[in-house]
């Protein structure tokens, strides 16, 4: 029987289009097929968002020099695994309450100032750490290029996907510790258990990024390449805390500009 490949047009006998690889039958989409789709393609262990989480975990070094030399296949993509673990940390974070009491230590600042400036501080402030995750996007240059010039095993493009890779599972702890705060937000000391957490985190994210350079870098000693693994980490996080401040600095005076000139406009 000829079959005309939906996808391209081709003509062609059997499953699967011989031009294109489209399947030759297809059905419209039901809640039971959308739910295997997800199922299947984003947390499936053998391959998926679960198999990278599982393998970056136990055994990263590895994981990251193979997916490097080729094994892909098994393995969630690289930038989607980044950008999918961003965003579920930056949904944690936005509905943390804790945050709101950050947010409004940072306003009390402000309530010298003209009531439209202060309200738009405040709005600005709750943009900004509501999706502070998202800034982290900000840090993979920064690790990259550092650990590009202190580690040469790889080309600086190897380097970007290595350190995306890195942070991603990073994020993957974050979302392990922090999601169960959102349960526990009616206990009296809420706010320092989140504090604490919070630091921790940061100390595992340190830790676990030296460990798997050590383990991916190691050429001489594991005390020299621990060193610069520490660097590498100090360095880039320096640069990157100076960019984001620079970023925040320009959003809040045009940002703050602009509500202020639009408030006396009506206002007059």
């Amino acid at each position: 029987m000829i079959i005309i490949c939906k996808n391209c047009g081709n003509q062609f006998e059997g499953n699967f289009c011989n031009q294109c690889g489209q399947k030759a039958a297809t059905k419209p989409f039901r809640f039971k097929d959308v739910l295997l789709d997800v199922t299947h393609n984003v947390l499936d262990v053998d391959k998926g968002f679960l198999h990278n989480a599982r393998d970056l975990t136990l055994h990263p070094a590895p994981t990251i020099d193979a997916y490097l030399a080729g094994k892909r296949v098994v393995y969630y993509g690289w930038f989607k695994y980044l950008f999918l673990t961003i965003s579920i940390a930056t949904v944690i974070t936005f509905y943390s309450n804790s945050l709101q009491e950050v947010i409004g230590g940072f306003s009390e600042g402000y309530q010298k100032e003209e009531a439209a400036t202060s309200q738009a501080q405040q709005k600005l402030n709750e943009l900004l750490f509501s999706y502070f995750n998202l800034f982290y996007l900000a840090y993979l240059p920064f690790l990259s290029v550092f650990s590009y010039w202190f580690f040469r095993k790889y080309t600086l493009m190897e380097h970007v996907v290595a350190s995306a890779l890195i942070i991603a599972q990073s994020n993957i702890f974050y979302i392990l510790l922090f999601t169960p705060l959102l349960f526990l937000e009616n206990l009296p000391f809420y706010e320092s258990l989140y504090l604490g957490i919070y630091l921790f985190s940061l100390t595992i994210f340190l830790v676990y990024q030296v460990v798997v350079q050590v383990q991916l870098f190691k050429r001489t000693s594991y005390l020299k390449t621990t060193l610069k693994g520490l660097l590498v980490f100090i360095l880039s996080y320096l640069f990157y805390v100076l960019a984001i401040s620079i970023l925040v600095a320009i959003i809040s005076a045009v940002y703050l500009d602009g509500v202020a000139y639009i408030d006396i406009t009506f206002t007059d």
